[in-house]
């Protein structure tokens, strides 16, 4: 078959290809900042060893493709989202056939690479039994090192009795993890394996504003572009939280003269939803909490009469302050109570599409991310902080996710926070960080009527 292939590789890219291919080498971890071109080369050297295989070994189509080489990532849903649809995009169309089924890519219906994620148990049993010649991990830093020592057992594979030379391909962005020592710092010259630093600027064929994207993205975090931008393993000790210590000791010391036409006004809240949970209320002006209450479970009528006593006490001059709530969970039932009372209510849905989907993989991370920004420039006036605020404030890490920020799940932040404690109160923080955007700056609208006078007094008793 003669097939249609255009590729241009830069410099750096030929350079990996070339250092993988040497008889003395094993393994190569291709990485070290965004945009250099990792998984358009991983995906390019797969398919072409698969060609190369099929030449060496005058191997013919059969209905039984043997399989060479697993490919995969940490999550079988992000290889299929963005190393596989990198795949259909490099490959010509003819020259494969995926079967999503039984996770298979055949090559000329002659051989086949094996895809998955180390996620998924099925997919690392195979190990056991499989025998391969290749495997190709795209994003390896999110792999574990046990997980790769599995891929790397089953690297044994025969064609006509004859042993194939076994590789493997990582590439990476730079992470504090194993792959530091094993390949980035380790004196190499005497093993098998090789670490290519791969840099945006040696990828001619991205945006001409991609530095720049870059700058504007980790201005607030020069250790970071460090990274990211220049390559650095090193600049990451320890810097996978999303606000530092010291930026919340710096917010603390600010205090901001605004106008009272121009000061934002906002009640938030995040409800709780399972039993150590905690219900937080805060009422701010501004970036500043002025006023606060939190407490466990309740229904959503008490809660709702709560919020709406926090309202109805910061009401200036008829004008009630806008709420936000989080939407998730019990929050729709407690929007609902407020609407109805004729409160206005801004329901933020953590979950969904952030506002700049190619920076943040949800809403939730641009949330966190951009409060992080804030408190680093100093944009913040924190004068309320408790310890337990403070501590959740300061717990939660980001990482990369299909090229994405992302924060890591409440649960797991739950875990390190110990001792049965939820990240609520930094939660609502963050939330109340980003919902003031949506209060008028000259108070807030007005209500029609007094939405106060419109709640049951079943509902004040309660509010007290």
């Amino acid at each position: 078959m003669q097939l249609d292939i255009d590729w241009k590789f830069h410099p750096q890219q030929w350079l990996a290809l070339k250092t993988l291919a040497g008889d003395g080498v094993d393994e190569l971890l291709y990485g070290g900042a965004k945009g250099g071109g990792k998984t358009v080369m991983g995906v390019r050297w797969a398919f072409s060893t698969a060609l190369e295989v099929i030449k060496k070994y005058k191997l013919k189509p059969t209905k039984y493709p043997t399989a060479i080489g697993f490919m995969g990532r940490k999550r079988g849903s992000d290889f299929r989202t963005t190393t596989l649809e990198t795949w259909k995009r490099e490959v010509p169309a003819d020259a494969y056939v995926i079967n999503e089924q039984k996770k298979e890519i055949v090559v000329l219906g002659t051989l086949k690479w094996v895809f998955g994620g180390f996620d998924d148990r099925g997919d690392v049993e195979k190990f056991n039994s499989a025998e391969y010649a290749f495997g190709f991990i795209d994003q390896a830093e999110e792999v574990g090192e046990d997980e790769i020592g599995m891929l790397r057992g089953s690297l044994r594979l025969k064609i006509k009795g004859k042993a194939v030379p076994h590789k493997l391909l990582l590439t990476a962005n730079p992470a504090q993890c194993w792959l530091k020592r094993e390949f980035v710092k380790q004196g190499l010259e005497k093993t098998r394996r090789r670490f290519i630093q791969a840099l945006p600027g040696d990828n001619p064929y991205l945006p001409p504003d991609y530095d720049s994207q870059l700058d504007v993205s980790f201005s607030h975090r020069p250790e970071l572009l460090q990274a990211y931008k220049y390559g650095s393993w090193d600049a990451l000790e320890a810097d996978d939280v999303i606000i530092k210590d010291s930026w919340l000791e710096k917010a603390k010391l600010n205090h901001f003269h605004i106008p009272p036409n121009e000061t934002r006004r906002l009640v938030v809240a995040d409800i709780a939803r399972f039993g150590d949970d905690e219900t937080i209320i805060y009422y701010q002006e501004n970036t500043k909490v002025i006023d606060h209450q939190e407490y466990g479970q309740k229904g959503a009528d008490y809660t709702a009469g709560q919020i709406a006593a926090m309202a109805n006490k910061y009401k200036k001059d008829g004008i009630v302050p806008l709420i936000a709530l989080d939407a998730d969970g019990l929050g729709g039932p407690v929007a609902d109570f407020l609407a109805s009372w004729g409160f206005e209510v801004k329901q933020i849905q953590s979950a969904s599409k952030s506002n700049e989907p190619d920076r943040f993989y949800n809403l939730r991370a641009e949330m966190w991310w951009t409060a992080g920004e804030k408190y680093a420039n100093a944009d913040i006036e924190e004068d309320f902080v408790d310890d337990e605020l403070a501590r959740q404030l300061t717990v939660p890490k980001w990482f990369w996710r299909n090229g994405r920020i992302l924060v890591e799940a409440k649960a797991d932040i739950k875990k390190r926070l110990g001792r049965g404690r939820s990240p609520d109160r930094a939660d609502t923080r963050i939330m109340g960080l980003y919902a003031i955007r949506f209060a008028s700056p000259i108070g807030m609208r007005r209500q029609k009527g007094d939405a106060w006078d419109n709640v049951p007094d079943s509902v004040t008793a309660m509010a007290g």
